[in-house]
């Protein structure tokens, strides 16, 4: 996680939730917590100093997968990644997500204006079944944004890996 923190500064990432989910292994006490959150802080804090970026990343404490759910506002996109036969592509949801971008920056919004985008990676053996089912229906009654599941090719990737070459394909759109 220290990596991906750095990193995910460096691209321009705001927020970073880790997610407890079913297949969870590990699962950090209160005191864990408050110093894993320090440490990210600060190795964010040099990443944004390096890399010369202004907003610095807020490392937030772990969350439920169903509590993260439900504190995406309907409005905005989500994705989950996950290796499933019925997600849409990643090149194909990059369109999507290129398209919406455009029609908001058509009806007025800046283009410095913040895009936000909230991006679901699974833990190691990926998300279960019920997760997977508990997204694809979880529209909170008028969602207007689309919620997407979205596999990024044949093989399957580690979460690092994943979530790094995401952040870098949006980075490069978001210019």
């Amino acid at each position: 996680m220290d990596g991906m923190v750095e990193k995910f500064q460096e691209l321009g990432v705001r927020q970073l939730i880790p997610l407890e989910t079913e297949r969870t292994v590990v699962k950090m006490s209160e005191a864990a917590k408050s110093k894993v959150l320090l440490r990210w802080s600060r190795i964010a804090g040099e990443a944004a100093k390096q890399s010369g970026s202004l907003n610095l990343l807020k490392p937030r404490e772990p969350m439920r997968f169903k509590t993260a759910l439900k504190a995406v506002p309907e409005t905005e996109p989500q994705a989950l990644f996950h290796p499933d036969k019925a997600a849409i592509s990643f090149p194909a949801w990059f369109e999507k997500i290129k398209r919406i971008k455009r029609c908001q920056t058509l009806f007025g919004q800046k283009a410095s204006d913040t895009f936000s985008l909230h991006l679901f990676f699974g833990p190691e053996g990926g998300f279960t079944d019920n997760e997977v089912e508990r997204f694809r229906s979880w529209r909170g009654g008028s969602r207007t944004a689309p919620a997407d599941v979205v596999h990024l090719g044949p093989s399957v990737l580690k979460i690092d890996t994943a979530a790094i070459a995401v952040a870098g394909a949006l980075k490069l759109l978001f210019l």
